[in-house]
C-alpha cells in the first residue's frame, strides 16, 4: 500500500472539489484475496493486471465506490532506484556490464494504459487505472511541517528537482501545502490520461491528438528539414500531453472562477503547456513571448477541452455514459440508440480468415522517459502556500518514447 490510512482519507477529503473524483473517475479499490488456487506461474501472462500474487495465493484489487470501508485511492509506489545497489555491487565483483534500468522506476509518477484493460475489456469499473508514483514524493504527502508556526519544513531533494523540470525557484524551506497541493495535481492529472482511454472519451481524445501541427509552426521552423521530419510523425502521445496540460489550465479556471489567475498552480500550469507546445513546434519556451501561434493552438483545442469537462461534469451529476451520448445528439434519454455491428471477415479458407474481428483497443501513449525539462527560470514564490508546480511533464523531454514506460507525469 502506498499511502497510509491517515493519507489516504487526508487525500480523499482534500479532493472533494476535484470534478474528476465527483465524477467517480479515481480508482479507487479494496484487496481482496485469496480468492483462488496457488498461481500457476506459467500462466501470469495471462493474468489481469489488477491481479497481484502474494505468497503463491491469488490477491485481488477491486474497483469500488469512494466510501466503501477499507478502501484506498489505488496509488503504487514505484521503486527507489533506478538500478539497485546490490546489482551494481555484485556487476562490478563479477567485471560485467551494469544491469539495465529498472522500468517500473519514475522521478514523478506515471499509468501504464494496459492496466484499463483486459483482454480489450475495461477492468476497473468505470474508474481509472492505477497511479505509479515516487515513493519519496508520497512520504511528503500530509507530513508534520517541523517549524513552530505549522507551516513550512526542510525542502526536499525532489522539490529542488522539480524546480530544475519545470522551471520555478526554490528554497531552504517549503510549505506544507505546497507540497500538498503539488501531489493533489499530480493525481488529478494522470486521472485525466486513464479518463481519456474510457470508451465516452476515447473519439474526442483521438481528434484531439492528431493536429496537423505544421499549422502552428513559424516560417522560419518550418524551413527546418529535422522539424520537418519530427512533425511528419508527430507523436500522438506528445499531442494528448499537451491536451491534458491545457485541461490542467481548465480545471483550474473552473474550480477557481473569480480568481484563477491568483491561484498558486496558474503560472506553473502555463509554464507546463507552453514547455509542451515548445517542444512540438521546436520554439524556446523559456523566451517569454516567443511562443508564435500557440494562441491559435488554444484556439483550435478549447472546443475539446471543454466538452472534456462538460462530460465529466454531467458524470458526477450521476449521469450515464449512455445518457450524457444521448444529450449530445438530442435523443431522449428513454430511447435506446442503434448498436453497433461488429465487422466479420469473408469466410475464406479456414483458421483466422473466417473468425469474426473485433476491434482491439490499444494504449494511445508510446512511453515517455522520467525526466526533462530541465533548468529555467521561473516565477514561483519560494515558501508561498499552495505554490505547486507538479505534475506528469518532464518538460519538453517527456515524451521521447523510452521502452517499457507510459503515461509519466
Amino acid at each position: 500500500m502506498a499511502l497510509t490510512n491517515i493519507q489516504n482519507e487526508f487525500l480523499k477529503l482534500q479532493l472533494q472539489n476535484n470534478p474528476e473524483f465527483q465524477a467517480s473517475y479515481f480508482p479507487n479499490v479494496i484487496t481482496e484475496g485469496p480468492t483462488g488456487p496457488l498461481y500457476d506461474v506459467d500462466y501470469q501472462w495471462d493474468r489481469p493486471a489488477n491481479v497481484s500474487y502474494q505468497s503463491g495465493a491469488e490477491f485481488r484489487d477491486v474497483n469500488v465506490p469512494y466510501d466503501t470501508e477499507g478502501s484506498r485511492i489505488n496509488i503504487k509506489a514505484t521503486p527507489r532506484e533506478r538500478i539497485s545497489q546490490r546489482d551494481i555491487q555484485i556487476a562490478q565483483d563479477l567485471d560485467m556490464p551494469f544491469p539495465r534500468p529498472d522500468p517500473n522506476y519514475t522521478t514523478y509518477a506515471y499509468m501504464k494504459p494496459d492496466e484499463l484493460f483486459y483482454k480489450d475489456k475495461p477492468i476497473t469499473g468505470g474508474q481509472t487505472q492505477a497511479i505509479n508514483m515516487a515513493p519519496w514524493i508520497l512520504e511528503s504527502y500530509g507530513t508534520a511541517p517541523s517549524s513552530p508556526r505549522n507551516e513550512m519544513l526542510p525542502t526536499p531533494d525532489w522539490w529542488h528537482d522539480a524546480g530544475k523540470d519545470f522551471g520555478f525557484e526554490t528554497g531552504d524551506t517549503v510549505d506544507q501545502a505546497t507540497l500538498n497541493d503539488f501531489i493533489e495535481s499530480v493525481l488529478a492529472h494522470e486521472t485525466s490520461h486513464g479518463i481519456a482511454d474510457l470508451p465516452l472519451h476515447t473519439k474526442d481524445t483521438d481528434k484531439a491528438s492528431a493536429f496537423d501541427f505544421s499549422q502552428f509552426l513559424t516560417p522560419n521552423i518550418k524551413q527546418g528539414m529535422n522539424i520537418r521530419k519530427k512533425h511528419e510523425y508527430s507523436s500522438e502521445h506528445a499531442q494528448e500531453e499537451l491536451f491534458n496540460r491545457m485541461k490542467d489550465i481548465q480545471r483550474l479556471k473552473n474550480m477557481f472562477p473569480n480568481d484563477y489567475e491568483e491561484h498558486a498552480l496558474w503560472d506553473l500550469y502555463q509554464n507546463r503547456a507552453q514547455q509542451q507546445f515548445a517542444f512540438l513546434t521546436g520554439q524556446n519556451w523559456s523566451e517569454k513571448g516567443s511562443l508564435g501561434k500557440f494562441d491559435l493552438y488554444k484556439k483550435k483545442i478549447k472546443p475539446y477541452v471543454n466538452k472534456y469537462f462538460e462530460r465529466v461534469e454531467k458524470k458526477g451529476r450521476g449521469i450515464s455514459d449512455i445518457n450524457i451520448k444521448k444529450e449530445e445528439i438530442g435523443m431522449p434519454q428513454h430511447l435506446t440508440p442503434p448498436s453497433k455491428k461488429t465487422y466479420t471477415a469473408p469466410k475464406g479458407g479456414g483458421g483466422a480468415d473466417v473468425m469474426p474481428v473485433q476491434k482491439t483497443i490499444t494504449p494511445r501513449h508510446a512511453p515517455h522517459p522520467d525526466r526533462g525539462g530541465g533548468p529555467q527560470p521561473g516565477s514561483m514564490p519560494t515558501g508561498t502556500a499552495g505554490r505547486n508546480p507538479w505534475g506528469r511533464a518532464h518538460g519538453g523531454l517527456m515524451d521521447i518514447p523510452l521502452p517499457g514506460r507510459s503515461r509519466y507525469i
